[in-house]
């Protein structure tokens, strides 16, 4: 009992459901965090048994945040109508050197040849900023030298930090953007399946309020955030989802039923910005949600986010000649897909009259789909039970 779980192939799949499995048989709201610093079962049965419900903070309270985060100052009012940016306008993105960002940057550009893009990066400075945006963008195969030749100069960096106030700029800056931008695409988050909520808040949370901020002052800005499915999985949608009933959620749905029990620190953390941006939009600001699900490689030069969980997955089959017999639905959408999307929202000003889309493939995949198109394309790799899999990696 005081041996290490992750020693008898506890991962983070069988450690969500063992997170799923405490919740609904002992009444304890213990987040994967939590298992992950208790991973025996003698620790686990002593946080079970001290476990206060009244003094616990493990979920962060994180539903309580947006009545304390959200500021009436952002509005709509004292301010003239919103005038729709026309192609060429100037964007400011957030989460450009990222997979998705670096194809939304190349995609508007590509669209509005014309246009200017603010890129908020960390950095040093504004060189070293520009250098790490470059770099990324290149992995990507996204950069174009044209987009900053010459005279031209379609794409800026900014160097500058999404969990600071006004992103860490200075108030000249700060004003600069605010006057200049016409649009917002905010794009950039920690992803990350383990931080509680309280680690995520000041990038992902806190982003979002300047966002808003930035696209209340001087004049009306559209906003576009992207979001991610993971506010759907409370643990009500799971359960019903994994005892095969199919759940559907319309995009139009206020998720009040995420505002408890939602499983990891990321799926909160984008949830509560959802409401801040709802209650925005509640006082005038023109702005709307996209959900994508996994976002695989670009559907045309294939191009992978190697660091994406489902592509480390499919690379530890291939190495392991093995792979977990999981029928489990992936939702999952191309790169470019997603990257079009986005900028086809954001071209008119009708679709801000939709504030939220969802965005995966029709018919969804499985993960066992992948791993059998996988031994077509000559990959040796035998289907086991998931027991055996975890036992053998």
């Amino acid at each position: 009992v005081s041996s290490n779980l992750y020693e008898f192939g506890l991962n983070s799949m069988s450690c969500t459901m063992l997170v799923n499995d405490i919740r609904q048989e002992f009444n304890v709201l213990i987040t994967l965090a939590e298992v992950i610093n208790n991973p025996s079962v003698l620790q686990l049965e002593y946080f079970i048994n001290n476990y206060n419900s009244e003094n616990h903070n493990v979920i962060d309270n994180y539903a309580e945040d947006v009545e304390l985060l959200d500021d009436p100052k952002i509005s709509s009012k004292n301010l003239p109508d919103l005038k729709f940016p026309n192609s060429n306008g100037t964007l400011f993105l957030t989460g450009a050197t990222g997979f998705l960002g670096a194809h939304i940057l190349a995609t508007y550009l590509e669209k509005n040849p014309l246009g200017k893009v603010y890129c908020l990066v960390r950095g040093k400075n504004d060189k070293e900023a520009m250098r790490r945006l470059k770099q990324n963008n290149q992995t990507y195969m996204t950069w174009k030298d044209s987009w900053n030749k010459g005279e031209n100069q379609n794409v800026i960096a900014i160097c500058g930090d999404l969990s600071k106030e006004k992103f860490g700029l200075s108030s000249h800056q700060w004003y600069r953007l605010c006057h200049d931008v016409d649009l917002i695409i905010h794009s950039g988050a920690m992803v990350h399946w383990i931080y509680p909520y309280a680690q995520l808040k000041p990038i992902n949370v806190l982003s979002t309020i300047q966002c808003l901020t930035m696209a209340s002052t001087h004049h009306l800005k559209p906003f576009y955030f992207v979001s991610s499915v993971s506010v759907l999985n409370n643990m009500e949608f799971l359960k019903k989802t994994n005892s095969g009933e199919t759940v559907i959620i319309q995009e139009n749905d206020d998720l009040e039923s995420s505002r408890t029990g939602l499983l990891n620190g990321y799926g909160q953390s984008k949830w509560v910005s959802e409401k801040l941006i709802m209650k925005a939009i509640e006082r005038g600001i023109p702005a709307c949600i996209i959900r994508p699900g996994f976002i695989l490689g670009h559907s045309q030069n294939g191009m992978l986010n190697t660091d994406d969980f489902i592509i480390r997955m499919m690379a530890g089959c291939a190495q392991l000649k093995l792979f977990p017999d999981i029928s489990s639905i992936l939702n999952t959408c191309p790169v470019d897909y997603v990257a079009s999307a986005i900028i086809r929202i954001a071209s008119q000003e009708k679709w801000l009259s939709h504030n939220v889309y969802h965005m995966w493939n029709t018919p969804c995949i499985s993960f066992n789909d992948i791993f059998e198109e996988m031994q077509l394309h000559g990959y040796n790799i035998k289907k086991v039970n998931y027991e055996e899999w975890c036992q053998t990696l």
